[in-house]
């Protein structure tokens, strides 16, 4: 065997040694890219009957014990929809309500911390009611 094949078996040898030490490492690292922080539920409010968008005009509010937060319309792409609870783990009550729509409530929405200490947010489906 000539210096050069040998040199060339030992450096595909590494690399690919070094691949599988790489792999088996990154399945017990916790990669993380995010700021941690995250929003906690995130509600896309629809009329129920027949699918339109009532973001606009919607206004909610999450609770917890003594906290609470307004719900804010945020633009994700081009979906609107209602946030709130930044960056806070929690078990929530989440309300809803639109001008000529029943009041739209869910009830200990659990919200948990992901891998990266940030926050795994809720979405939740507000498909809301007509008035009587």
């Amino acid at each position: 065997m000539s210096y050069h094949r040998a040199g060339s078996w030992l450096a595909r040898a590494l690399s690919v040694g070094a691949g599988v030490g790489l792999a088996g490492c990154i399945d017990n690292l916790a990669i993380c890219v995010d700021s941690g922080v995250g929003v906690a539920i995130v509600v896309d409010v629809t009329d129920a009957e027949t699918g339109a968008s009532l973001v606009e005009g919607a206004r909610g509010v999450i609770t917890e014990g003594s906290y609470a937060d307004s719900l804010r319309m945020r633009r994700s792409g081009s979906q609107l929809t209602l946030q709130g609870g930044s960056g806070r783990p929690g078990r929530y009550d989440v309300t809803v309500i639109h001008p000529g729509y029943q009041t739209w409530h869910a009830s200990q929405v659990e919200v948990d911390l992901d891998g990266c200490g940030g926050v795994s947010g809720r979405v939740l489906h507000a498909d809301l009611q007509r008035q009587p």
